[in-house]
């Protein structure tokens, strides 16, 4: 446990017992919706690169790249030119 940490606790154990318990429900809320707001971004990831992404987290940017998902620069500045010949 940090230092700071540790002297938050023991500021909260000088308050009453319900102010106590109100303060560690609080906590223990904001750590629960940071946790759901983690497990969402990883679903999110998950399913928007499907697997081209490994499981240490990092992307297999060709196996994205073959799903038509990416284009690369060139790919890019082809379309734009393209599509000002166009216009």
């Amino acid at each position: 446990m940090t230092e700071l940490l540790q002297k938050a606790i023991t500021e909260l154990s000088k308050l009453p017992e319900q102010q106590q318990d109100e303060y560690a429900n609080w906590i223990l809320s904001k750590l629960a919706s940071e946790l759901d707001e983690e497990a969402w971004e990883e679903r999110v990831v998950s399913e928007a690169l499907g697997d081209a992404w490994r499981p240490d987290g990092s992307i297999d940017f060709d196996k994205l790249h073959a799903t038509g998902t990416i284009l690369t620069l060139d790919e890019l500045a082809l379309g734009l030119a393209d599509r000002t010949l166009k216009d």
